[in-house]
């Protein structure tokens, strides 16, 4: 309700959130100014996420502000110890962003590094919960509980999002343009005794149950019949036989959710 009032404030040039448990969400919203009394800088030892909880007004460069979640990759960056103060002082700057941890990730994904060591000491396997979805504003308070209640990933990133000009579509991921959305970041891993997959699922299914959409970027579940529900499969198939008419490469589910 209060992201919907604020987006309703033109006087405001930039909205999200930040969902730090059941009870702790701040709402973060950003407008240009001439001058600054001091400029804070989130490129080195001081962590921009954490400054959330702590300043109720900030001033940063607009550089500085449009890059702010990426030093540390939001929060991710714990998961590579960089949050360690120590440790951090003699990490070079120029290592600190996404690009690298992405690298890391990467890196461990092909040998399975962390997996192998957590099987040494016992620890349990885990699912990594990694997507962005969009829900209509009007859902997202069902959404978010579930979320706390089912899945657990703190923190989790909000950011509303609208299309601007009714007249432009967005074929392959339809979106009401009189309706408000907010996105949902969640970037984490799950302890788990299921099977692969199991909370992916929850969420893809629980987005799908609230008129949502999930981003392709990672890893998808569905099936190719609710997949082409979800993703327009009529345009697609026009825009495919247009552009690989002779189908050299795969379509949109082999590369998405069977990964091929």
């Amino acid at each position: 309700e209060k992201v919907g009032k604020l987006c309703k404030n033109k006087s405001h040039d930039f909205i999200d959130g930040s969902i730090f448990n059941e009870n702790e969400l701040y709402i973060t919203v950003g407008q240009f100014t001439d001058r600054a009394p001091s400029i804070s800088n989130y490129k080195g030892m001081n962590i921009y996420y954490q400054s959330i909880r702590k300043k109720k007004v900030d001033y940063l460069t607009t550089l500085d502000y449009i890059w702010r979640w990426d030093t540390d990759w939001f929060w991710c960056s714990k998961h590579f110890g960089v949050q360690n103060k120590l440790f951090r002082f003699f990490v070079p700057k120029k290592y600190l962003n996404s690009i690298t941890y992405f690298k890391i990730r990467v890196w461990n994904e092909k040998h399975q590094f962390i997996e192998k060591v957590g099987k040494i000491f016992g620890q349990k396997k885990t699912e990594s919960v990694v997507q962005d979805v969009e829900l209509p504003i009007k859902n997202c308070e069902e959404f978010i509980k579930f979320f706390h209640e089912e899945i657990g990933i703190k923190p989790v990133w909000m950011c509303p999002t609208q299309i601007i000009n009714p007249k432009v579509k967005f074929d392959l991921y339809p979106m009401d343009s009189s309706k408000l959305y907010v996105n949902f970041g969640f970037w984490d891993v799950v302890k788990t005794n299921e099977e692969d997959g199991y909370y992916n699922k929850k969420i893809e299914k629980k987005v799908r149950t609230l008129n949502g959409k999930k981003s392709l970027y990672s890893t998808s579940f569905y099936s190719e019949d609710e997949f082409w529900k979800l993703y327009n499969e009529p345009v697609y198939k026009v825009l495919k036989k247009k552009y690989d008419t002779n189908k050299k490469f795969k379509n949109l589910y082999e590369k998405c959710v069977k990964r091929l």
